[in-house]
């Protein structure tokens, strides 16, 4: 990120600690996706609509990210956002998603009960869901691939893997 990080410690007096990081504007300014980070742009000659991606996910941060990645280089994708789980059938019901990406720590339930849910509506279990997550536990992992979710992208992630996924399950 272009910043430094240092210490100054005195034994049996303490520690300082200190991180500088470059100052922005915003997070446009951070966010410099490089052309060889991209996977090919997709061909878009057939998509007549919108695909809609349902995001799950309670970090603002995370959401401004993937809003911008998405604005700035899939514009066939409309990207429905919630912080909740307890959103996401009646969001998944009303918005017919292509592709649902979710967190597992939310603040009101886990993902992984955000995941049953949406695998016991009959309408809603066919949908791909890949969790999102920075809990990378390989028990964890397998857990809910094993539950049928299609994929599990631990953050940070590579942009190229995320648009990968994206391609993958919004172009018709």
């Amino acid at each position: 990120m272009g910043g430094i990080c240092g210490v100054e410690s005195v034994p049996n007096e303490g520690s300082i600690f200190w991180v500088e990081l470059p100052k922005t504007n915003g997070l446009a300014d951070t966010i410099q996706i490089q052309q060889e980070q991209l996977p090919d742009k997709p061909e878009l000659v057939n998509i007549q609509q919108q695909s809609v991606v349902l995001y799950i996910e309670d970090n603002s941060s995370n959401i401004e990210l993937v809003n911008q990645i998405i604005a700035t280089t899939r514009p066939h994708v409309k990207l429905v956002n919630t912080v909740y789980g307890g959103m996401a059938e009646s969001l998944a019901l009303e918005h017919k998603p292509q592709l649902i990406l979710l967190d597992l720590n939310l603040p009101d339930m886990h993902g992984s009960d955000v995941f049953s849910i949406l695998q016991q509506n009959k309408e809603l279990k066919e949908i791909p869901v890949v969790v999102v997550s920075a809990d990378a536990v390989s028990s964890q992992v397998n857990r809910l691939l094993e539950a049928v979710a299609k994929q599990y992208l631990t953050k940070p992630f590579e942009i190229k893997d995320f648009l990968k996924i994206i391609d993958e399950y919004t172009l018709h």
